[in-house]
């Protein structure tokens, strides 16, 4: 249930499939970056991509890649469902339909098929919060354990409290 208006949670929805786009960007282009960074000069940016795709930076990339294409897409599918399917509750609140049987008792229904598609959003964040585990610091630490954990901590945390801070300034605005 989401305790705010219909425009707060299309807003909110709206900018998290954005800004997750925005990072498929991104990570596209630090493999664009790194590879030229790698070679010396842009002219080896395309030429040392298969360097950069390797190893466990590969694998940070790819899940942040996914990641990204899986939040984007889930949050797209939650913006159709409210934009078809939102029903309003005592004291103004929304129910967003976090099951398909909030929304329609049919499982076949379209309503439906978009809010069960929402957990994609879901996996994608935790994908993009693994993928640190695979990159940067969690990699070349002595205690490769206690890193990881610890980056993957501070990441979800950071994420959980940007998340916090858009749904205010939405709110707020």
């Amino acid at each position: 249930v989401w305790d705010g208006s219909r425009r707060e949670a299309r807003t909110l929805t709206r900018l998290t499939a954005r800004l997750a786009g925005a990072a498929a960007l991104v990570v596209v282009a630090q493999v664009v970056v790194g590879s030229a960074r790698s070679a010396g000069d842009w002219s080896g940016a395309v030429v040392g991509i298969p360097a950069m795709v390797t190893g466990s930076y590969a694998i940070g990339t790819a899940l942040r890649l996914v990641g990204a294409l899986l939040l984007a897409t889930g949050c797209a599918a939650l913006r159709s469902a409210l934009r078809a399917a939102i029903a309003p509750i005592a004291g103004g609140a929304v129910d967003v339909g976090t099951r398909s049987t909030d929304i329609a008792p049919d499982r076949s229904s379209t309503a439906a098929q978009r809010v069960r598609a929402a957990p994609a959003a879901t996996l994608g964040a935790g994908l993009i919060v693994a993928s640190f585990a695979f990159v940067g610091h969690a990699t070349t630490a002595a205690s490769r354990v206690v890193a990881t954990t610890a980056v993957v901590g501070h990441v979800a945390a950071a994420a959980v409290w940007g998340g916090g801070l858009l749904a205010l300034v939405v709110t707020l605005a």
